[in-house]
Formats: structure tokens, C-alpha cells, sequence
């Protein structure tokens, strides 16, 4: 062999050699690129997701903040009707004692009460409670009760009696009379006189013998219609 063929063969085997550390750092520097890329967008996706998390959970805060907002102002629009209904009533009521101060004592009406006539005078006395003339509806429920006439509706005339003093207010005396519902055989008004003992209470600012007259309404008439209410009422107490 001649040194000149030696000369090509060594530089041909060293642009190899070069071609190849080229070759091995180009791929070196593509995926060091690639990585980095690689990893950027991983941030950016971890970015995105964290600001997705973040527009939900606002999302969800002003729906909450919505729905309270809907609330409040049902209780209120439900509490300024309350409200406009007791300033009516009172007003009622302040024209009828005035009426009733300046117009002349009327004789009462007497009432006859066979036991034919019975339903038909206690059905006159819900109507005048119905029309809060709860003086009369007194009277003529314990007419009723006195006429000495054998009736299923006896204890329920003894209730009303109670439900007139409630509605004049007179609270000591409603409760007297709606304990004496206790004292007839027939329960069909019990769980009645019991919430309305407790309603009493209530009224006077009795706040613990409410709680009690609520909590036996609950004990001893589970399946009466006013459950839900007295535990409301407790709730609140």
C-alpha cells in the first residue's frame, strides 16, 4: 500500500468519525428539545386545569349566592305580608270595639236549642268566629254547652270557646278552656286544644311551657296534622 492511499483511508474514517459525533449531539440537543417541550405543556395544561377548577368553584359560589339571595327575599316579600295582614286585622279590630263602644248594648237574641236545632246554632256560632265577632261566638258556643242537649259536637263547642278567647287575646283564660276539652271521652279535638295550649304559651312569652306543650303535642299524637308545625316551633324556640 502507498502512503497516499493510507492518507485517504485515515480522513475518510475521520469525516465518518465526525459525521457521527454530529449525528449522536444533533439527537442529543432534538430530544433535550423535545423534553422541554414536552414539560412546558405539561405546565401549561396543569395551568389551565388549576384555572378551570378555580372558574367552577366561583361558578358554584354565585349559584349558592343566587339561591340565598331567592330565599331572602321570599321570606321577606312572605314577612311584609304577614305584617300587612296583622296591621289589617288590628285596624279591623280597633273599628269594631269602636263601633261596638258607641253603638248602644244589644239585648241578646234569645236562642230556643232543641237537640234539631243544635247543628244549626253551632254552625251560626262558627260563622260569627269565621267573621271575628268573637264575643257573640262565645256566648252562643256556651249556650250551646249549657243547653244541656246530648250532642256529638259538645266538645267541640268547648274547644271554640277557647279559639274565641285566643282570638280576643284574652291567652290565660283560652288555656283554661282548652284544657277542659281533655275532660270529654271523645279525642276528636285533643291534638286541636293541645297545639293551640301551646300556641297560648307561646303568646305570653312562656317560652319553656310552650316548649313543653309542644313536645307533648309531638309525644302523644304522632299522627296528628299539626306534627310538622309543632316541631317547627321547637326548632325555633
Amino acid at each position: 500500500m502507498t502512503t497516499g492511499y493510507l492518507l485517504k483511508q485515515f480522513q475518510f474514517a475521520l469525516i465518518l468519525t465526525l459525521i457521527s459525533v454530529l449525528f449522536i449531539a444533533g439527537c442529543g440537543s432534538s430530544q433535550a428539545v423535545v423534553e422541554d417541550d414536552d414539560w412546558a405543556h405539561q405546565r401549561e395544561q396543569e395551568r389551565v386545569e388549576d384555572l378551570e377548577e378555580r372558574v367552577n368553584q366561583l361558578e358554584r359560589e354565585n349559584t349558592e349566592l343566587r339561591e340565598e339571595l331567592v330565599r331572602s327575599r321570599q321570606e321577606n316579600r312572605s314577612l311584609n305580608a304577614r305584617i300587612a295582614e296583622l296591621e289589617k286585622r288590628l285596624l279591623e279590630e280597633r273599628e269594631r270595639r269602636q263601633a261596638l263602644d258607641e253603638a248602644p248594648e244589644p239585648e241578646p237574641e234569645p236562642v230556643t236549642i232543641t237537640p234539631d236545632e243544635f247543628e244549626n246554632q253551632y254552625n251560626r256560632a262558627i260563622n260569627l268566629f269565621n267573621n271575628r265577632q268573637y264575643e257573640d261566638a262565645k256566648n252562643l258556643f256556651s249556650r250551646l254547652l249549657d243547653s244541656g242537649v246530648d250532642h256529638p259536637l259538645i266538645p267541640n263547642c268547648q274547644y271554640w270557646i277557647g279559639e274565641t278567647l285566643y282570638g280576643m287575646g284574652e291567652y290565660r283564660q283560652a288555656i283554661d278552656e282548652f284544657q277542659k276539652v281533655f275532660d270529654y271521652r271523645s279525642q276528636l279535638k285533643h291534638d286541636d286544644a293541645q297545639i293551640m295550649i301551646a300556641n297560648s304559651y307561646k303568646q305570653l312569652g312562656d317560652n319553656e311551657r310552650a316548649r313543653q306543650a309542644y313536645q307533648r303535642l309531638i309525644d302523644r299524637y304522632p299522627n296528628s296534622e299539626y306534627i310538622n308545625f309543632a316541631r317547627q316551633q321547637l326548632g325555633a324556640l
